[in-house]
């Protein structure tokens, strides 16, 4: 490839960044007050059993959540374990991964108020369409009388199980510690929503971004007019690269938007913004895992045909309307460049990424140098396998159940062989331990040394 191509596709990179990155530190801001003024137990309270006043529930909390497509696992997880019925579970995994205030304020900026309202609508109906068919042909058996019963008292008290006490477990949405002031939230505020949430997407983000930009740059117009069309077939082509591709909510705003760029029609454009953030392999075997096959039949096949469903009923609605939502992804990637606002907001996130990306490879190098000083001062060391640990989310929420433990003096999580080395004066409470962490979502085995 060309120094010509490379320059064209990292220009393109930083237009779509910039233009999107004012209206995602806005939708972080929000989104960090969410995570520190409305803490777990007020979720948990309104999903227990399988009602349908409970899917409606679900489908409209999980809305403004800022949870990936990964980091709403252990929280389902936990939903569950608490006493929540499996048909709001399954509304709540599929409206919280599919929008989040972050990624609606940047589907705002790319694409238009019209296209996000519609990306908004379809996230709430399919999340309500899943829970109510889930509580109509796959009803679960009612709760025995001597089962605890999930209450205002209970379930935050489950939570607190899960999540070790006065923990801000960043997946799990934790409450805040009891008698904690109001400056100490606000700075617990801004440091989830502007640095702890864009950690966790950051590297979904980043390649949602450089997908964008190769798309924008080199995949010609003319080549999507005459093998795919605006038709249906677009739709289908989008759900067929959305299934596999893993990408978060977010991150998946800038390619969506420079398929439109490339001649995708909106409704294949919607459709790979329902069906990308809500499949990825990790989230398919937790479903299996958590709620049984049934349940994750009925979810896969509500977001595939939901996803053409509404992918060629938005093409039709565009048609039948008028109304035009294209300009704005080509307002996003025009030649004027991004303004000063969107240029400082761009050089922040762009770093903020970059630093969060580069961090965990920093901590290897700086363990690797000081490898033979740590040997001689370190005191007991376990290590453990934590298959289910795949993204920020899981590091933040692992590390900090661990981190809480007594003894516990150092944490040091490598997502790459998704294992934790643990470092800790005396002996350490495996069993209580793993317990916590599997009650979180994450089941972990002792490795040998």
């Amino acid at each position: 490839m060309s120094d010509h191509f490379v320059f064209h596709i990292l220009q393109a990179t930083w237009n779509l960044g910039a233009e999107m990155a004012p209206y995602l530190w806005l939708g972080f801001a929000v989104a960090g007050f969410l995570h520190v003024f409305w803490p777990m137990e007020m979720i948990t309270r309104h999903l227990g059993g399988n009602s349908r006043l409970a899917v409606f529930k679900a489908s409209i909390i999980g809305i403004p959540l800022p949870l990936c497509s990964c980091g709403v696992l252990p929280v389902a997880t936990q939903l569950r374990k608490a006493g929540a019925g499996a048909a709001p579970t399954l509304s709540f995994l599929i409206t919280t991964p599919v929008t989040g205030v972050d990624s609606l304020m940047a589907t705002w900026a790319f694409l238009g108020w019209f296209f996000t309202l519609i990306r908004l609508a379809v996230s709430l109906v399919l999340g309500l369409v899943v829970g109510l068919l889930a509580a109509i042909f796959l009803p679960e058996p009612a709760p025995s009388k001597t089962a605890p019963a999930m209450s205002t008292t209970t379930a935050p008290a489950k939570a607190a199980d899960a999540c070790t006490d006065g923990d801000d477990c960043a997946a799990c949405v934790a409450p805040a510690p009891p008698h904690e002031s109001f400056f100490s939230r606000v700075l617990r505020m801004l440091q989830y929503g502007f640095w702890e949430l864009p950690g966790s997407i950051a590297g979904s983000v980043a390649t949602g971004l450089l997908i964008g930009g190769v798309i924008t740059a080199l995949l010609p117009a003319h080549v999507v007019a005459e093998w795919v069309g605006s038709g249906f077939l677009g739709v289908v082509v989008s759900v067929a690269v959305a299934i596999p591709l893993y990408v978060c909510a977010t991150g998946s705003i800038p390619i969506a938007a420079a398929m439109m760029l490339k001649g995708f029609s909106p409704g294949a454009a919607l459709a790979f913004l329902i069906a990308g953030p809500a499949t990825n392999a990790v989230g398919i075997t937790t479903i299996h895992k958590l709620l049984g096959l049934r349940h994750l039949l009925l979810y896969l096949a509500v977001i595939f045909f939901g996803s053409l469903g509404f992918g060629w009923f938005f093409d039709r609605l565009l048609a039948l309307s008028g109304i035009s939502v294209t300009g704005f992804a080509t307002a996003a990637h025009g030649d004027h460049g991004p303004g000063l606002i969107q240029t400082l907001s761009g050089v922040v996130l762009f770093s903020v990424v970059a630093g969060q990306l580069a961090w965990p490879r920093l901590q290897r190098i700086y363990k690797w140098i000081h490898k033979t000083e740590e040997k001689t001062m370190k005191g007991n060391t376990t290590c453990l396998s934590v298959p289910d640990m795949t993204c920020n989310h899981c590091k933040s929420t692992v590390s900090k159940l661990i981190g809480a433990e007594a003894g516990v003096t150092e944490v040091s999580v490598d997502l790459t062989h998704r294992t934790v080395e643990i470092v800790h004066d005396g002996a350490l409470a495996g069993p209580e331990l793993l317990a916590r962490l599997e009650a979180a979502g994450y089941p972990s085995t002792v490795l040998e040394k």
